[in-house]
């Protein structure tokens, strides 16, 4: 009986130990890299999640400066990891857009539970925008399968922005 017992332990023991999180200690829940966070004054970052079906996810930020970090991510340890620039008179003209347009004044949340968020859909993607300007930041999470009249279409605008940008299609694998 004390056998099974200590067996039975250890194996819920060794259950909690794979659930614990994988995440380097610099990187947040999702997964923004805070070095980059500390070494930029001002960025604008996108995450898109996986979703039940062939959604690219990956995380792409613009930095100040020009530098465009694009980062895919994936089940597996090895992600890769590429490098671009823009000029910086592009990133300012992309966060001038970002204040013009209310990204600023957006809730902080369009997911499952929250008003917004009349109707749901399941297995989509989600997006999330995280923009730093100095000591203001602001980040929105997006459920991409929330419905109804309360998303904002700007929600949209912003992500395809970034993207556009950043020309993220170079590096998304079909």
């Amino acid at each position: 009986m004390q056998i099974i017992h200590r067996t039975f332990c250890f194996g819920v023991c060794l259950f909690l130990l794979s659930c614990s999180s994988s995440l380097p200690p610099s990187q947040t829940s999702h997964g923004y890299d805070e070095s980059l966070r500390s070494n930029s004054d001002t960025l604008i970052s996108l995450e898109r999640t996986i979703c039940f079906g062939e959604c690219p996810a990956y995380r792409v930020t613009l930095l100040s400066t020009g530098k465009i970090i694009f980062e895919e991510s994936s089940f597996s340890e090895s992600r890769s990891r590429y490098e671009d620039k823009i000029d910086a008179k592009d990133f300012q003209e992309t966060l001038s857009a970002f204040h013009k347009q209310g990204f600023f004044e957006l809730k902080d949340k369009y997911e499952p539970g929250s008003p917004e968020c009349k109707e749901d859909l399941t297995d989509f993607p989600s997006a999330f925008i995280y923009v730093r300007v100095g000591d203001k930041i602001k980040e929105v999470v997006h459920y991409l399968g929330c419905q109804g009249q309360m998303i904002p279409k700007s929600l949209y605008y912003f992500e395809n922005m970034i993207d556009s940008v950043a020309n993220t299609n170079q590096w998304i694998k079909n």
